[in-house]
């Protein structure tokens, strides 16, 4: 069986969990740089929305981080066509 690369497992979690931190991609999968696999995700149409968050870290100070979700699913070029046509047709 094939390795899963970050950028599978990052969308994986999402659809399962319902959102990704920075943390949690560190803990559950080694990921250290969550910012560059949503990127990539992005570049290859997925609708990645960035939430951003407060909490505290072990010091007991204020922190901001992002919590990573899946928006709505944009349509793809096929689904985006008969929509421009009726948008276009006269009523």
């Amino acid at each position: 069986m094939a390795m899963k690369s970050q950028n599978e497992k990052v969308l994986e979690h999402i659809r399962e969990h319902g959102s990704i931190t920075s943390l949690e991609a560190f803990q559950e999968y080694g990921i250290t740089r969550i910012s560059g696999r949503i990127y990539d995700l992005k570049e290859m149409g997925h609708n990645i929305i960035s939430k951003d968050e407060k909490g505290k870290n072990r010091d007991g100070k204020t922190v901001r981080y992002s919590r990573y979700s899946l928006g709505l699913d944009m349509p793809t070029e096929q689904e985006r066509l008969p929509l421009v046509h009726q948008a276009q047709s006269p009523s």
